[in-house]
């Protein structure tokens, strides 16, 4: 396969990540760059290489949606060169990063998944189906110990669809002081836009394992220095058994537009026990 690629990464920047919430440990960064590490002995290892440089281009009305794909950078190691998928750094600059990853749809298997994967996946957290996301991992303020604290999706595997809206949407939204009212007006924007391209554009791909990425940083004003990504595309597969529409990712992305509507409305601040 024919990848772009990207500047060689100096091994003397290379860092671990500097706000690493789920599936991160497999992300560094170096001066400018999120870096990605590319398993290249699994099935799937190029698959969201292939997405950005064959599927990507095709899909317009994404684009601002997705972090800027940068190629396909070498680090020399001792143990030979590992490739890394680079990506436009995303909170260079945060001092106080509040971080949401959650994976969107009622499935994050594949078509083609074995019987051992789908346990797998379904073990993980037994209401995607239901809710139609998973919190893979968060970085929010923690009421009680007046700090930021980073949670995994071992410690959010108990949320329901009844306790999604204040254990997580009004957590992420709380910054210590009040809910940022203005950064959910943002996601708001962002999640309509996802939800529209998903209803109104996309007629070919079915988005297994995709996240939604929702950042902003504590220490800067309300409606100030936040982001929205969608993100982890290594499942993206063409329609099968006459489906023609994503409905559970347009469900997840709807679930989590209801909670933070509800949240700006009204909602108090809720403790760190999950």
């Amino acid at each position: 396969m024919i990848t772009r690629v990207a500047e060689e990464v100096d091994p003397t920047t290379l860092k671990d990540l500097v706000f690493r919430v789920a599936g991160h440990r497999t992300i560094r960064q170096d001066d400018s760059r999120f870096l990605k590490f590319i398993y290249e002995d699994r099935y799937n290892a190029w698959w969201e290489v292939s997405f950005f440089e064959n599927i990507a281009p095709k899909l317009p009305g994404l684009h601002k949606l997705l972090p800027k794909y940068l190629g396909v950078a070498t680090v020399e190691g001792t143990d030979g060169p590992r490739k890394y998928m680079a990506l436009d750094h995303m909170t260079l600059d945060y001092k106080d990063a509040v971080v949401l990853d959650m994976k969107i749809g009622t499935q994050s298997y594949d078509y083609d998944a074995n019987e051992a994967k789908i346990r797998k996946e379904i073990a993980k957290f037994d209401k995607q189906e239901e809710l139609a996301l998973r919190v893979s991992g968060a970085r929010m303020w923690c009421h009680e110990k007046k700090e930021l604290v980073y949670l995994i999706q071992e410690d959010l595997a108990h949320v329901t669809p009844e306790t999604f809206q204040d254990e997580i949407v009004g957590r992420f939204l709380f910054d210590g002081k009040e809910h940022r009212k203005k950064t959910g007006q943002f996601m708001l924007k962002k999640l309509e836009e996802l939800r529209r391209w998903f209803d109104e554009e996309n007629t070919q791909y079915r988005f297994f394992g995709s996240s939604v990425l929702l950042l902003y940083d504590a220490a800067a004003p309300d409606g100030d220095k936040c982001q929205f990504w969608f993100i982890d595309h290594s499942h993206v597969q063409e329609f099968r058994n006459g489906e023609n529409k994503d409905v559970g990712v347009i469900k997840g992305i709807v679930n989590t537009m209801r909670a933070i509507e509800n949240i700006c409305v009204d909602s108090p601040p809720k403790g760190c026990e999950l």
